[in-house]
């Protein structure tokens, strides 16, 4: 897709990486070290394997995962926790789940 100077970047996820408690010395990691950008006018399906990270990723993007304030997470030209609701962010979002 051309990504042409006039086009907004939508999403931006830097350097993301989500990990929960497995058991007391171990971790289980979800996302590690994830990169997206998303720009306007385009359409993405996210693929993977059960356990794969894909929910998790979509509820930090959605604002359904509270973890999504500690992460480099820009949202519509802003970074996630600079002030806006999770009803000025879900009202923009809009995903399918099957």
């Amino acid at each position: 897709m051309d990504r042409s100077a006039n086009t907004r970047t939508l999403v931006e996820v830097r350097h993301c990486r989500q990990a929960y408690p497995k058991d007391a010395n171990n971790e289980l990691i979800v996302l590690d070290d994830v990169n997206l950008r998303l720009s306007e006018g385009e359409m993405v399906g996210l693929l993977g394997r059960s356990g794969s990270g894909k929910s998790t990723l979509l509820s930090l993007i959605t604002a359904d995962n509270t973890h999504a304030y500690n992460r480099k997470i820009h949202l519509f030209d802003r970074l996630r926790g600079s002030g806006e609701t999770i009803w000025d962010i879900k009202k923009q979002i809009g995903f399918l789940r099957s």
